[in-house]
């Protein structure tokens, strides 16, 4: 059996994330990895860049991030592209495409305990509910944090507010707090966004940042162009606050700094918590107060065949 975990560990140590990298040529049980032995990493859009890499690093061949023009009314962003991807016969590309399979994060995690996939790539640990459906299939589950994310607050960049509290999110959220003249802003009504309750950030708003409390159930989960579901990819959150000045959402710290920075002016911005600015140095030194991790995890009988 392919020893992925620890593989992949490797692949994401010994390296970090830029914009142009040469990666080493990684070894599998002694050998070079192909695309035949690649393993099948699974998991939702979240993580699918942080997947893609590990990909490319498997095959050791070199990638970049490519700016991509903005959808619709949307924001430009980035996406990891490999070098010599076009080097593949189509039929190669579709296979690679097929081990980086879009599934939601409980899809994945039962996939995984049903020896469908390698190896998943989530924001979560494994559930009560899906560990005792492990239990139930006889199956252990090993995971290992690999990574640091956060939950960014976004807002239109014309709204005045850049901070709100934890009392005044969940207030919103909850529905006692409708007005952004509430919270220190102009006297509009707040257009808040919620993503449907599959969606791994929502698990994680619904845990960190609700705490017990209900979300109303009067807020959105479209944009209000229809045009496409907050959750159906990381992408229409942005949609959503650059065609609602007085919209607020979450999304993965890493998309908003990282995947969508390069665009200028930005229509969106992230905006601190209790007085701590969502950046990447809060993160790291613990201040900013929504930080989780990204986990890697497998089946434990991952080398026993």
């Amino acid at each position: 059996m392919k020893k992925v975990y620890i593989l992949v560990l490797i692949a994401l140590f010994c390296s970090s994330i830029s914009r142009a990298e040469k990666p080493p040529k990684l070894l599998l049980d002694g050998e070079e990895v192909e695309i035949d032995n690649l393993p099948i990493i699974d998991g939702y859009y979240s993580t699918f860049s942080l997947r893609r890499l590990i990909i490319a690093k498997l095959l050791g061949v070199d990638y970049f991030w490519n700016l991509q023009p903005p959808l619709g009314s949307g924001e430009g962003y980035l996406e990891l592209a490999m070098t010599t991807y076009y080097d593949y016969t189509s039929e190669e590309r579709s296979f690679i495409s097929s081990r980086l399979p879009l599934n939601k994060t409980h899809d994945s995690f039962l996939n995984l305990i049903e020896n469908k996939s390698d190896l998943i790539i989530n924001q979560r640990r494994i559930s009560d509910e899906e560990k005792e459906y492990a239990d139930e299939q006889g199956v252990t589950l090993l995971e290992k944090p690999i990574a640091v994310d956060a939950l960014a607050f976004i807002v239109n960049q014309s709204n005045p507010v850049n901070n709100l509290s934890i009392d005044q999110i969940q207030g919103i959220y909850t529905g006692n707090i409708t007005n952004w003249n509430e919270v220190g802003g102009e006297d509009a009504t707040i257009t808040a966004a919620l993503q449907p309750s599959y969606i791994d950030t929502r698990e994680l708003f619904n845990s960190m940042v609700m705490d017990g409390h209900t979300p109303s159930s009067l807020l959105e989960t479209t944009t209000n162009s229809g045009m496409r579901p907050l959750g159906s990819s990381m992408i229409p959150e942005y949609y959503f606050i650059k065609e609602n000045q007085t919209g607020l959402t979450y999304t993965s710290f890493y998309y908003c700094d990282f995947l969508f920075s390069p665009i200028a002016p930005r229509p969106s911005k992230a905006i601190g918590v209790n007085n701590v600015a969502a950046t990447k140095d809060n993160i790291i030194n613990g201040t900013y107060p929504y930080i989780t991790n990204v986990y890697a995890s497998v089946r434990s009988d991952i080398d026993k065949s």
